[in-house]
C-alpha cells in the first residue's frame, strides 16, 4: 500500500497544533491532496475561535479517526487529532490514523522535550520538522536534533495562541513551515 509524507514535528508547548497545521497545510498544496491529518501528542489548547468548515473528504476521515479512538476534527482539507500521553497507545494510534489516510499527508506533533518515548512516537516519520523559538540557542537545537537518523529541519518561528486560532480558521499562518510543507513534498 502506498503512503503519503510522513512528517514528525517537535517543538515546546503550545507551538504543535499550529506548526504541524502549517506544515500539513504546505504538504497537502504541494502534493495536490484534498486531505492532510495532524495529530498532536501534548496539552492541546484548541482555538478558541471558529473552525474552517470541513471539506467532505476531511470529515469522512474525521468521523473514521474518531471511531478508531482517536478525537479529531476537520478544519477545511485538515484533520486534526490528539493522541494519548502514553507512547504505546499513541503509536497504535498513529498507525492506525496513517492506514486511514493513505496516500494523503501525515503529521504528527509532540510538544514534549525529546526522550526515549518522543522518539518511539516520531519513529514512523520519514523526516523530522524541528520547530524552536527565534532566540532559540544553538545548544537547544543540537539537543533537539542529536543522533537524528532521518532527514531534519530545524524552523525558527515565534508561535502564539492567535496563530493556532487562526491557522485552523483557514487564514494562512506561519509562512515558513508552509513553504518547507510544499518543499517536503516534492522530495516524498
Amino acid at each position: 500500500m502506498r503512503v503519503g509524507p510522513r512528517i514528525g514535528v517537535l517543538t515546546g508547548a503550545g507551538r504543535g497544533l499550529p506548526a504541524a497545521v502549517a506544515l500539513a497545510k504546505g504538504l497537502a498544496r504541494g502534493r495536490r491532496c484534498s486531505t492532510a491529518t495532524v495529530l498532536v501528542r501534548g496539552d492541546v489548547t484548541w482555538p478558541s475561535g471558529p473552525l474552517a468548515p470541513g471539506r467532505p473528504g476531511a470529515r469522512r476521515l474525521a468521523a473514521s479517526a474518531a471511531e478508531t479512538g482517536v478525537p479529531a476534527v476537520a478544519a477545511g482539507r485538515l484533520v486534526v487529532g490528539v493522541i494519548d500521553d502514553d507512547t504505546i497507545v499513541a503509536s497504535a494510534q498513529i498507525q492506525r490514523v496513517a492506514q486511514l489516510a493513505g496516500t494523503a499527508p501525515l503529521v504528527v506533533a509532540t510538544e514534549r522535550p525529546r526522550d526515549a518515548d518522543v522518539d518511539a512516537v516520531l519513529a514512523f516519520a520519514d523526516a523530522l520538522v524541528v520547530v524552536v523559538p527565534q532566540d532559540a540557542t544553538p545548544a537547544l537545537v543540537a539537543l533537539a536534533c542529536d543522533g537524528e537518523p532521518r532527514p531534519t529541519r530545524v524552523v525558527r518561528t515565534d508561535i502564539t495562541a492567535t496563530v493556532g486560532t487562526l491557522a485552523l480558521s483557514g487564514v494562512p499562518v506561519l509562512p515558513a513551515l508552509r513553504r518547507l510543507g510544499a518543499e517536503l513534498a516534492t522530495e516524498a
